[in-house]
């Protein structure tokens, strides 16, 4: 049997649970070892939520059979983080020196003047008419003092940014830390493949299940301009999911469905947004003038069914 290693590919996300697609390549698998465990998957996911199918060109092996199993974590995989948490360490201690050196830079620049020498009768009356100095080193320092001041903002927005993506991977490192403890469980698939000929390079083994534990929410928000004559609309996705598996760069997509029941497609009615208008004046039209004649179809129908009922009672009796 071979090990081989997935990747979360795909999830849609619906008001209770989701549906988790992975997908691992079967370039290592030959004819003579055709059957493959795919470790890792988490512990709740649903047995019978399970399919499993092969992609890539014609021609392709099939899945003949699958079976789910339970296993101990391995523990070489509790330090899953410590290498992105020691990026984002990196990245975070050099903006903050960045910062430090720039602030310096600043300091420096405020506090540069032009010393002069001791002072003299004849200096004192020069001085008066030489600003030209003074004026080229103001505008120096403002020039100087406009550019780092925006480049120290633009660093210290990167430095915010670091600090959380330091914290994110913290994060992550603890929970993978915690999930993969020595004696926690895991669950595992054991797929079986046939092929009539040795067709495993370039192909994919694609998996898709269902798990609890995550769901969206939509909300909405309306902001009107100045004037109050146009509004913007927007819609945003709330998505939280505790599902036991990291979730990062996954294709996601949102799904209002049942996955559970079965459901006709629902008849979407157009809604109209805008400013509330006068309703319609309806039309009016004169009676007619003839109303005996307008039901004369309606009686005529009426004593035929009134004459049948009379003749089945003569019958019977």
């Amino acid at each position: 049997m071979l090990d081989l290693s997935s990747t979360l590919y795909a999830a849609t996300v619906f008001h209770q649970g989701a549906l988790v697609e992975r997908r691992c390549a079967l370039d290592a698998v030959t004819s003579a070892c055709s059957s493959v465990r795919i470790s890792g998957l988490p512990l709740t996911l649903l047995d019978d939520s399970i399919q499993v199918t092969v992609l890539g060109p014609e021609p392709r092996p099939t899945a003949t059979s699958f079976s789910v199993g339970l296993q101990v974590c391995s523990v070489n995989e509790a330090s899953v983080g410590e290498e992105e948490v020691r990026k984002s360490r990196m990245a975070r201690d050099l903006l903050r020196a960045r910062c430090e050196a720039l602030r310096d830079t600043v300091e420096a620049l405020r506090d540069l003047e032009i010393v002069e020498g001791r002072p003299s009768a004849e200096s004192e009356a020069r001085s008066r008419f030489q600003l030209e100095p003074q004026l080229e080193l103001l505008e120096f320092q403002q020039t100087q003092l406009q550019r780092l001041d925006a480049e120290l903002l633009e660093r210290e927005r990167e430095l915010v940014r670091a600090e959380n993506d330091h914290e994110v991977s913290l994060r992550r490192s603890t929970k993978k830390t915690d999930e993969r403890r020595p004696e926690a469980l895991e669950k595992f698939l054991v797929v079986r493949l046939k092929a009539e000929v040795e067709c495993f390079q370039g192909r994919e083994l694609a998996m898709s299940y269902r798990v609890p534990g995550a769901r969206w929410t939509p909300a909405y928000s309306v902001s009107f301009s100045g004037a109050l004559d146009s509004a913007q609309l927007t819609m945003k996705a709330l998505v939280a999911q505790k599902t036991g598996e990291d979730w990062a760069g996954v294709r996601l997509s949102l799904s209002t469905a049942d996955p559970q029941s079965w459901r006709e497609p629902q008849d979407l009615k157009s809604l109209k947004i805008g400013r509330r208008q006068p309703s319609a004046a309806r039309p009016w039209f004169p009676p007619p003038l003839d109303t005996e004649r307008l039901f004369s179809d309606y009686d005529r129908a009426n004593s035929r069914a009134v004459d049948a009922s009379r003749g089945e009672l003569e019958v019977y009796n």
